[in-house]
């Protein structure tokens, strides 16, 4: 298609009353591969529903090319289609968009999309995090459109599905599209443009997420500069000024010149070069270090969900302080099912396959975020599960990016991202010493990995993770497990897994 298949002209979006975008403009075409990044709550979300008129500025316009299909696939499953079944979900939407297709094309797209014929008829309901995000791309895919807005597609798959659909995206896909996204590996191989929202405006750069920050930070700091040469010219200015009024006291003559170097001085100042006072949150982290020669050791033992099967053996697992140990498998190997094991063997002490250090004490970051009270408020869930002090309890959340303001803001609601740093909160004022991770870049934005990456590498405390953010662990860790074929072992470099599962699949 020649020309934008999208154009928003001068748009402004508010949510809440809370101003998300002041007159950005932007425009898509068929040769747009653009990652949209920005922090938890600047709009990312919303602006892609703008772009599909599902949500209506407060002013200016969005245009969508006569004839064009544009597919929007969401983070969740539309809760007018959560009773069909997923082949269902996929055909009725095809039908709607192009009913000139036959029905084999759903089938067909759905197992692209790598679902397996056991997930065709499963209702939506019933479906994992991973098949109902597969089933909506499906859904987008089969109508074959002319652009494809993807908010957060690869959240809840592991990294099996990711590399999949990193490949279906890097090669396969000939649809232009934008993507939310916080996997910085994907956008790097995958996007061609980067638009960043911050201040309230859409900063675009024809390049990939990695190469489009750095070139940000370095026009930031030319503002920067520039911002600082013009205050001290308008110092120097504002001093000659008040010089000129002093002398119009005894020379009338030079109040007008006086009346001109204000305006002058006003007019800089209004156009002074505009510099980002918007500081990402940060994710802070707490964690001491261990003098001791082991942090836990298991051996020969058996690794199984409550009353049910064992899904695999455990040799040796030895963690040593200051190790940073990554936990790798597919999707229902019994990564977290380990994580929890450590966790309640050392809360319980009765476990004879797990033994700890006596020292070790451990703080435990649950991705589905349990351990979180919807109906208590922040400030008292820290109080709760820390027993510090009220001051200290506001420190730690101000560090984290709460204002005064929301102290007492109920937990429920938050955002997926804030939950996580309220999480990560507490565990900083608890006196750990072993932090268990489980999926701790799944809900927080781009800028809150970089900040953990930093809190877990300058830590001295002990880490077990599983992540399947491979730019994160590879930045971060430095002991790597494999759980296959029915054991869990150390393996010396990611890529082996990373190899594995790109063959197998």
């Amino acid at each position: 298609m020649n020309g934008p298949i999208i154009n928003m002209r001068d748009v402004s979006l508010e949510v809440g009353g809370r101003t998300l975008l002041e007159s950005a403009s932007f425009s898509c075409n068929g040769s747009t591969r653009a990652a949209i990044v920005g922090a938890n709550g600047s709009g990312k979300s919303t602006l892609l529903k703008a772009l599909i008129k599902g949500v209506e500025p407060v002013a200016g316009n969005v245009t969508i090319m006569r004839d064009a299909i544009v597919q929007y696939v969401p983070q969740f499953i539309s809760p007018d289609i959560v009773e069909l079944t997923a082949y269902d979900a996929v055909l009725k939407n095809m039908l709607e968009v192009r009913p000139t297709f036959e029905e084999w094309k759903a089938s067909e797209t759905i197992s692209e999309c790598g679902l397996d014929e056991i997930a065709y008829d499963r209702p939506l309901l019933e479906v994992s995090g991973g098949e109902a995000n597969r089933i909506m791309l499906a859904r987008a895919l089969a109508v074959q459109p002319d652009f494809i807005l993807l908010d957060e597609p690869t959240n809840h798959l592991d990294t099996e599905a990711i590399i999949a659909f990193e490949e279906l995206l890097h090669k396969k896909l000939r649809t232009p599209f934008c993507i939310v996204s916080h996997d910085r590996e994907l956008l790097d191989k995958c996007t061609q443009q980067t638009i960043i929202l911050r201040d309230q405006q859409l900063y675009y750069f024809g390049l990939p997420y990695s190469k489009a920050k750095l070139k940000l930070y370095e026009d930031d700091q030319a503002r920067a500069e520039q911002r600082k040469s013009e205050e001290k010219h308008i110092r120097r200015l504002k001093a000659s000024a008040d010089r000129v009024r002093t002398w119009t006291r005894t020379n009338s003559d030079l109040a007008a010149t006086h009346r001109s170097m204000r305006k002058r001085i006003q007019r800089m100042e209004d156009e002074k070069t505009f510099v980002s006072r918007e500081r990402a949150a940060k994710v802070v982290l707490g964690g001491a270090a261990l003098n001791t020669k082991s942090v836990v050791r298991i051996e020969h033992a058996s690794i199984s969900v409550p009353e049910g099967p064992e899904l695999y053996q455990v040799e040796r697992f030895h963690v040593n302080p200051g190790d940073r140990a990554v936990i790798f498998g597919r999707n229902g190997a019994g990564k977290t099912t380990f994580l929890r094991r450590l966790v309640a063997a050392h809360e319980n002490a009765t476990d004879p396959e797990v033994k700890f250090n006596p020292q070790v004490k451990v703080g435990y970051f649950d991705q589905e975020l349990r351990l979180l009270d919807s109906k208590q408020s922040m400030f008292d869930h820290i109080h709760k599960v820390t027993s510090v002090s009220d001051a200290d309890v506001r420190a730690a959340l101000l560090a984290a990016g709460f204002p005064y303001e929301r102290h007492r803001e109920k937990i429920g609601a938050l955002s997926g991202g804030e939950k996580a740093r309220l999480q990560f909160a507490a565990l900083r004022l608890m006196d750990t010493n072993l932090l268990i991770l489980d999926e701790p870049t799944n809900h927080i934005d781009v800028e809150g990995i970089q900040s953990l990456e930093e809190q877990v590498t300058d830590s001295n405390s002990t880490f077990v993770m599983v992540s399947h953010d491979r730019r994160f662990i590879d930045n971060v860790a430095n002991r790597f497990f494999l759980i296959r074929d029915g054991q869990l072992r150390e393996i010396g470099d990611p890529a082996e897994y990373y190899n594995y599962v790109a063959d197998s699949g």
